[in-house]
């Protein structure tokens, strides 16, 4: 099928157009909407992939991890108080501080944080990276099986092979060319069917592995703002499932797992704009019966706003 096309209107006229590949892999098979053999950096998409090693060795029991943290592991966080604040805890819990970690620092996400700190005069710190959370999990791994903890980003280190070779059981494929995420460690483009199907086979997954995922994907549902924040479209989401989890990435990605309906969604818009796959998802979410049809009007058909706050058009799905 051709690819999904978003549109943007303004007053009667379509103003914009964004195309979107899509690929679900349910029990009835493979389904796609544009180029299913795209290869796909799944940037933070890929998250929970790389949280379940710390939960299946067994780390985050050891270390008494509860969903907050396994919320912050998978997440792409806004770099709010709460945020911040929590894995700074996390990291007082392991006896290391932020000085340890190796995402890099940026302003926050949320962008009325950025400016209260900045009018405050307070310190930006790497606390406030939206990675900071998966990197105080890739930590918690590192120091549970008594890896170093410097260098944890680099593709060699035990950290990065172990989710490495995570990546390749679920997708039953080694990983694709290999590029640096934003926060530093290796990213994989693979084909977006490849992933879909990866996806699925997470939502069928039993023994350690299954639980595994089920443990991080309550986690997304119960603890959805650290998984991103104030008026966030993936925390919005993953507040409104009853079944499985959601994960934005960025450069427009978005993944989807769900254990009851067995089905799994891989995303990709092809120029990258996040609001073209927070449309998307939602409205693939619905087609599927995974979000009642009612559900977040608010991002299946996003208003368009003038700077004075008047309704001059929409983002939403063609046709």
């Amino acid at each position: 099928m051709k690819p999904i096309t978003v549109e943007v209107t303004r007053g009667d006229l379509v103003e914009s157009t964004h195309q979107v590949h899509v690929a679900v892999a349910t029990p009835g098979g493979l389904e796609i909407w544009g180029d299913g053999d795209r290869l796909t950096f799944p940037r933070s998409a890929a998250k929970l992939m790389q949280a379940l090693p710390l939960v299946e060795s067994g780390a985050a029991d050891r270390l008494g991890l509860a969903d907050v943290q396994l919320a912050l592991a998978c997440a792409s966080h806004g770099g709010e108080t709460r945020h911040a604040t929590e894995v700074g805890r996390w990291l007082d819990g392991l006896n290391l501080s932020e000085s340890h970690l190796e995402c890099g620092l940026h302003w926050p996400m949320h962008e009325p944080s950025g400016r209260q700190m900045s009018a405050q005069g307070e310190t930006l710190c790497q606390l406030h990276n939206n990675c900071s959370g998966k990197h105080a999990g890739f930590l918690s791994l590192a120091q549970d099986q008594g890896w170093d903890t410097q260098g944890y980003i680099q593709r060699e280190h035990p950290v990065q092979a172990a989710i490495e070779q995570c990546i390749e059981e679920v997708l039953e494929t080694p990983v694709g060319p290999a590029g640096i995420d934003g926060c530093g460690i290796p990213t994989y483009a693979n084909r977006l069917s490849d992933l879909a199907l990866g996806l699925y086979r997470l939502a069928q997954a039993t023994g350690v592995r299954g639980k595994a995922v089920q443990r991080l994907a309550d986690a997304h549902r119960r603890e959805p703002y650290l998984i991103g924040g104030t008026d966030r479209c993936c925390t919005a989401i993953n507040g409104e499932l009853r079944d499985g989890m959601v994960k934005y990435g960025a450069e427009a990605v978005y993944f989807g797992l769900f254990p009851k309906a067995k089905i799994g969604i891989a995303l990709k818009v092809e120029d990258g704009t996040v609001r073209a796959c927070e449309v998307a998802m939602v409205a693939m979410l619905k087609q599927f019966g995974l979000l009642p049809e009612d559900a977040l009007p608010q991002w299946h058909c996003q208003p368009l706003k003038n700077r004075a706050g008047a309704l001059v058009g929409q983002v939403r799905v063609s046709g």
